[in-house]
């Protein structure tokens, strides 16, 4: 079984929500994609756990470098990221038909379908997608968005009127 899920705190220390500023239209692209939405991912397999305890990492980094290292994944053997942040990582290795995960912040290793994490995380991503965009339409607004969605290979939709 895989748990994807993402909980947002804001700025460690300030509690900051960049994702609240009245023109969130108009912020930098580096502030919305790597300021916005910030917080933990949620992010276990079975019974082994790869969450974030970090408290800095932003939900459209987290669902962009998971997108970019599973679509690798479709013709390498292995992949890694690593947060923007830190020098931490989670690695991916295909190995007898199974995708092992691990990272640099646990000891444990966990193996899954490719196909059944590749799924997982379409979910999780088009689900917040969807979320950002009835929560906040300013930020879909934001000329950093399409770009964000370009990359996650997910069509930009039409701008919602306020």
């Amino acid at each position: 079984m895989i748990e994807l899920g993402f909980v947002i705190k804001g700025y460690p220390g300030s509690g900051r929500k960049i994702e609240a500023e009245p023109d969130l239209d108009l912020v930098s692209s580096p502030d919305l994609v790597q300021g916005a939405f910030m917080g933990d991912a949620v992010f276990k397999v079975g019974a082994v756990d790869f969450s974030t305890k970090f408290g800095w990492v932003t939900l459209l980094d987290w669902c962009l470098r998971l997108t970019v290292s599973l679509d690798d994944l479709a013709t390498k053997d292995s992949r890694q990221f690593e947060f923007s942040e830190s020098d931490d990582f989670v690695a991916f290795e295909r190995r007898q038909g199974d995708l092992l995960i691990s990272c640099s912040y646990d000891l444990a290793v966990a193996a899954v379908g490719y196909g059944e994490l590749k799924s997982a995380v379409r979910d999780f991503v088009d689900d917040r997608l969807k979320w950002i965009e009835r929560e906040f339409p300013a930020a879909m607004r934001n000329q950093a968005m399409p770009d964000v969605f370009s990359r996650l290979r997910r069509p930009f939709p039409p701008l919602r009127e306020e």
